[in-house]
């Protein structure tokens, strides 16, 4: 009798552990570590850099994406993110060194090392990509004394063009056979437009509008057109060498999305940086 006592004692036992195992794998969520990559260059409010805080728009989209997966327990994300010139960035990468790019237009030669989401490779007009992580991109900046209003003749453009370097605006400029100057950031940029009173910066489009109506140095000195010079989708590409599985990217870039497709969340992102 006793025997079978404790039969039955170590079966209930058995069966307690047994639950509590099926029970805590059933809530378990995939870990992954990302080790990414961003432009070392400030650019408000797409990046702010302030000793090793990184702020801005480029983090939040990411943090809010991993924030999200983390609550509803399908994710976990240890991102680590290293600040470097953008084309030591894409060296990195295609030494694979890095799993990821924080925020980047899609191009053929980025393909080559670099994976996007679904649908980044055959938009057919920007911006449309369900999957995109934000919509961006360049206009012209001039003198605030400056008449000038960009109309869509990249041609008419004021000289010199200045642009900040390593940015893919280039290779656009390049293929339009259109001389143009580089500048180590956007604001050299613009200070040197400032300094020399002409030409023209092709910048980018937040950075535009906050420099207009939110910087001290510049607001009351230039303007910039209203219609885009360049206007395309960016995305957080993953380095084809990442060890990240289909499953981890797809759920990762849809969940990134979610502001881009929802514009109250992504105008309260914006707000305040308006402040």
């Amino acid at each position: 009798m006793r025997l079978i006592q404790k039969i039955s004692l170590y079966l209930k036992i058995f069966y307690f552990i047994f639950l509590f195992f099926i029970c805590s794998n059933a809530n378990a969520m995939d870990k992954i570590s990302i080790t990414a990559c961003v432009d070392d260059k400030p650019l408000f409010p797409m990046a702010m850099f302030d000793n090793n805080k990184m702020t801005g728009i480029k983090f939040d989209l990411i943090n809010l994406a991993i924030e999200k997966l983390k609550k509803k327990r399908l994710l976990d994300i240890d991102l680590k993110i290293e600040q470097a010139p953008w084309k030591r960035c894409f060296e990195d990468i295609r030494n694979g060194k890095l799993d990821m790019i924080i925020l980047a237009a899609y191009t053929k030669e980025r393909e080559e090392i670099l994976e996007y989401p679904d649908g980044a490779n055959i938009e057919k007009e920007s911006c449309t990509c369900k999957l995109m992580a934000t919509c961006d991109g360049y206009t012209v900046i001039t003198l605030k004394n400056n008449p000038f209003e960009y109309k869509g003749d990249p041609k008419l453009i004021p000289r010199p063009i200045r642009v900040s370097l390593g940015y893919s605006v280039s290779d656009h400029l390049k293929e339009l056979n259109i001389p143009f100057e580089n500048s180590f950031d956007s604001d050299k940029a613009v200070q040197k437009l400032l300094r020399d009173g002409d030409g023209s910066v092709l910048g980018n489009l937040h950075y535009a509008e906050f420099s207009v109506n939110y910087n001290k140095e510049f607001h009351n000195l230039i303007k910039y057109s209203k219609k885009p010079f360049l206007f395309r989708s960016y995305y957080y590409p993953i380095s084809k060498k990442s060890k990240l599985t289909t499953e981890h990217k797809k759920l990762l870039w849809k969940t990134i999305a979610e502001p881009a497709n929802n514009p109250k969340l992504m105008n309260k992102i914006l707000e305040k940086y308006r402040k």
